[in-house]
Order: structure tokens, then sequence, then C-alpha cells
């Protein structure tokens, strides 16, 4: 399985911005990269205090993660979840996600938080991450 990368999202939100219009709003767009090998807070996500779609990728520009900060969360406490400072002061993550070096975020309007998981479903079918699972349901025994 290939994974996807940075440039890969980029045209997919190149394609969500013809497909899909947002009268009023405007485009979607990538924040710049916040870069987990230096020491940060949760302050420090951009546009932390929104709701989005989050990236997380590594240092070959190939896609980690894909998650989504909606209704009343927002992309700031969304990431805090995920990471957690270690004693370097450096970002540290979920296991799998060691070699995340990278986050951008897709901010939406808090009157639109309601689109995140739309944009994150819309970009998780057509990528591939390392670590988002896609519709897998367990086979349930009789």
């Amino acid at each position: 399985m290939e994974l996807s990368t940075i440039d890969d999202l980029a045209a997919a939100l190149m394609e969500f911005n013809g497909r899909m219009a947002r009268p009023g709003i405007g485009p979607l767009w990538l924040s710049e990269p916040c870069r987990l090998d230096q020491p940060w807070e949760e302050e420090y996500w951009p546009y932390a205090t929104l709701p989005g779609v989050y990236v997380v990728y590594d240092g070959h520009n190939r896609l980690v993660y894909i998650g989504k900060a909606s209704l009343d969360a927002t992309l700031g406490a969304r990431l805090g979840a995920h990471f957690s400072k270690g004693s370097d002061g450096l970002a540290k993550g979920p296991q799998g996600w060691e070699g995340a070096k990278h986050v951008r975020t897709i901010p939406v309007p808090r009157v639109h938080a309601f689109e995140a998981p739309a944009i994150e479903e819309y970009l998780l079918g057509r990528l591939t991450t390392k670590m988002n699972e896609r519709g897998q349901k367990k086979k349930q025994t009789p």
C-alpha cells in the first residue's frame, strides 16, 4: 500500500473546492505546517481555536493520519488529545505515529463545524494514510 503525500492532499482539496460550492465561505485551504520536532504548546497548533480537519504527516511528506474536530471540539483540543509533551519538550504522539513530523490543519468557521466530518470523509475516500481505518467492520461470530 502506497501512502498518499501532502501533495496528493493539496490536489484532493483543489478537487473538493472545484466540486463542492461553499457560497459565502470560500475555498478550503491548508494551514502552514506545525513542526513536531520543535518545542510546542497546545496553543501552537495552527488554528487551534477553530473546528476543521487536521493532517499528520511524516518527514517524507507521507500522510500518517487525517482527523476532524467538529461540533464543540477545536483543532487544538483534538490534537492535544493525540499528542503529549515529552520530557524533551517535543510532541509525543500515539503508538504507530512515531514518524510524524508535521501537522497541518484545514480550518472551517465555527458556524460550519458540521462540515468537518464530511471533509474528512471526502479526503479519506481519496487518500491513503498509515493509521486511519476505512470502514472495516469486525466479523461478528454467531
